[in-house]
C-alpha cells in the first residue's frame, strides 16, 4: 500500500465514507478527492498535512464508531490500540504521501531544469531575504531544518530589532546559526537577546563560527541553498538562490559538516532534557543568583501553596515524577533565598500585570493566583527579605528605555557558572523552544557582566531586601487595594 490515492481510496471504502463527505472534511472540491483516488493528482505539499491529519481524524472516528479496529488490523495487517488509530492512519497518509510525491518528482525529473535565481539588486535581496524565505518556512507542512554561516551579531548590526506580529507558524522550525565570539562585545548581548525574543517561535542553536570560513550560507534543508557575496559591512551584494533537490541536499551535507558539536555555544532545549540530564536540580547548587523574571515571580511562594499549583500541574498533564520534582523545588527555592545572595530583575509592568491577573509560571506550569495566594504571596516575601538582607531587587521602567515590552519573552536564570533562559511564549503557543541552555563559559561571563550593568542604569530602581518590609508599610494599602480592585474585574468580566 505505498501510493496515496490507494491508501486513500482503501479508508474511504474501509469505513464506508462518501467522496463528498471526504471532501468536506478535506476542504475541497469532490472532484479533488476523485483526482487524488484516481493517482491523476496529489494534494498540494503545503496543505497535504492538514488534509491527512483531518482525514485520519475522520477515518479514526467512524472505525472507532462502528466498532471495527479489530477488522481494520485484518484489513491492513496492523496491530494498533483505540488511542493509536489516529496518529497511525495520520502517520500512514503521510509516507504514502512523501512516497509518491518522490516517484513524481523523479518521474519528471529529467523534463526539469533548475535555473538558479542570480539576485543582484538590492530590492529584490531584501525582498527574498524578508518575505520569500521566511514564508518558505513558516508555510511548510513537515518540520523545518536550516543552517545559516552568517554571524548573527553582524547581521543584527544592520537589521534594527523591531516587535511585530506574530506569524502563523504550520511546522516546527529550528535553525543553526553562527556567532563570531572573537568579536563579540557587552553591547551585543541586548540585540541577541532581542533577536530571540522577537523569533521565540524558531529554535536556534548557536555555534561558534571559526570553522565557517566566510561562507555565507543559508540553507534549508529539502527546499533552498542561497550562496552570498557580503560587503565589508557584512551587507549581502549579491545572492544565488538554488533550488534543485540534488544540488540543495549535497550544499545541506557539506554545511552540516562544519557546525562541530564542541563549538555549540547556545542550545535550544526541553523541559524533558532539562531534567534527565539533571541540569534544573543542579542549578540551585550553587549561590550567588542573578534572575531576570519576564512574568510574574515565581519564587518566595509559601511551600504550602505548592498543593494548588499540583492540582494546575495535574490538568496540563504533568507526571507524578514531575510533582515530585515540583514539591522539592519550593522547599530548596525557600531554603535558598533565605540565606543565599540573588539578584532579580523585573519589569515594572510585570509587576503591575500580576498584581492585576494573578498569572504565575511556576517552572512549566502555568498558574492562576488568587486574590488571598497573591497576598500570602507578598507576605512571604516580605518575611523571607526580614530573614535576608543578600536579595537585592531591581525594578525597570521600560517606559525609560529604548525597548518593546513585546521582545521581553524569556525569562533569565544564572548562578554564575550555569545560565539559561526559559521561554514564556512557549506556554501559549507550543511553538520555539521551551529553553535556552547557555553552554559556553565566555558567553556566560559576558551576559553576567551586562546584566549586572543594568544596576547603574536610569531606568531601573534599586530595592534591597531590608527595604520592602518598611516599603510596604507606607504603600502596603495601596497594593491591597489594586489587588482587590483587580478581583473585582475578574468579578465582572
Amino acid at each position: 500500500m505505498s501510493d496515496y490515492g490507494e491508501v486513500l481510496k482503501k479508508l474511504i471504502r474501509f469505513t464506508d465514507m462518501k467522496m463528498s463527505a471526504a471532501a468536506d472534511i478535506a476542504g475541497y472540491d469532490i472532484s479533488y478527492i476523485s483526482k487524488w483516488c484516481n493517482k491523476s493528482k496529489l494534494p498540494a505539499a503545503r496543505v497535504a498535512g492538514n488534509v491527512n491529519r483531518n482525514l485520519a481524524k475522520a477515518f479514526a472516528g467512524e472505525i472507532k464508531n462502528n466498532g471495527d479496529l479489530d477488522a481494520f488490523c485484518a484489513e491492513f495487517s496492523v496491530s494498533v490500540r483505540d488511542e493509536q488509530l489516529e496518529t497511525y492512519i495520520y502517520t500512514m497518509l503521510k509516507e504514502a504521501f512523501k512516497r509518491s510525491l518522490s516517484f513524481n518528482d523523479s518521474q519528471v525529473r529529467k523534463n526539469v531544469i533548475h535555473h538558479a535565481r542570480v539576485l543582484s539588486n538590492r530590492r529584490d535581496i531584501v525582498d527574498y531575504m524578508t518575505h520569500e524565505l521566511p514564508a518558505m518556512m513558516l508555510t511548510s507542512p513537515e518540520p523545518v531544518e536550516a543552517l545559516c554561516t552568517f554571524d548573527i551579531i553582524s547581521m543584527l548590526k544592520n537589521i534594527p530589532i523591531e516587535a511585530e506580529a506574530d506569524p502563523d507558524v504550520a511546522s516546527p522550525i529550528r535553525i543553526r546559526i553562527g556567532i563570531n565570539t572573537s568579536e563579540l562585545s557587552g553591547g551585543d548581548f541586548l540585540p541577541l537577546y532581542g533577536f530571540i525574543n522577537k523569533y521565540h517561535y524558531i529554535s536556534f542553536d548557536f555555534y561558534d563560527d571559526s570553522n565557517f570560513k566566510n561562507q555565507n550560507l543559508i540553507v534549508v534543508k529539502d527546499r533552498a541553498a542561497v550562496l552570498c557575496s557580503v560587503d565589508s559591512s557584512g551587507r549581502i551584494t549579491l545572492a544565488v538562490v538554488i533550488t534543485d533537490p540534488e544540488k540543495v541536499r549535497d550544499i545541506y551535507e557539506r554545511a552540516q559538516s562544519l557546525f562541530k558539536i564542541n563549538h555549540l555555544l547556545i542550545m535550544a532545549t526541553t523541559a524533558r532534557e532539562m531534567m534527565q540530564t539533571g541540569y534544573r536540580s543542579n542549578f540551585y547548587a550553587y549561590g550567588d543568583f542573578q534572575m531576570f523574571l519576564a512574568r510574574g515571580c515565581e519564587f518566595f511562594l509559601p511551600p504550602e501553596m505548592i498543593e494548588k499549583i499540583i492540582v494546575s500541574a495535574r490538568e496540563q498533564g504533568f507526571d507524578e515524577y514531575m510533582e515530585k520534582f515540583f514539591r522539592k523545588l519550593i522547599v530548596t527555592w525557600d531554603d535558598i533565598f533565605s540565606k543565599e545572595r540573588a539578584d532579580f530583575f523585573i519589569l515594572k509592568s510585570t509587576i503591575m500585570k500580576y498584581i492585576e491577573s494573578g498569572d504565575l509560571y511556576f517552572t512549566d506550569v502555568m498558574h492562576k493566583m488568587s486574590l488571598e495566594d497573591r497576598q500570602a504571596h507578598i507576605e512571604h516575601l516580605l518575611n523571607i527579605c526580614r530573614r535576608n538582607d543578600r536579595l537585592n531587587f531591581y525594578v525597570i521602567d521600560e517606559e525609560k528605555i529604548p525597548y518593546s515590552q513585546k521582545l521581553v519573552n524569556f525569562s533569565l536564570f544564572n548562578n554564575h557558572k550555569k545560565l539559561f533562559l526559559k521561554n514564556i511564549k512557549h506556554f501559549s503557543t507550543g511553538l520555539g523552544p521551551q529553553f535556552y541552555s547557555i553552554i559556553n563559559e565566555g558567553l556566560i561571563s559576558g551576559i553576567t557582566e551586562y546584566v549586572e550593568s543594568l544596576k547603574n542604569s536610569e531606568a531601573v530602581a534599586h530595592y534591597p531586601a531590608a527595604s520592602l518590609p518598611e516599603f510596604m508599610e507606607r504603600y502596603g494599602g495601596m497594593v491591597i487595594k489594586m489587588l482587590s480592585l483587580s478581583e473585582l474585574n475578574d468579578f465582572w468580566a
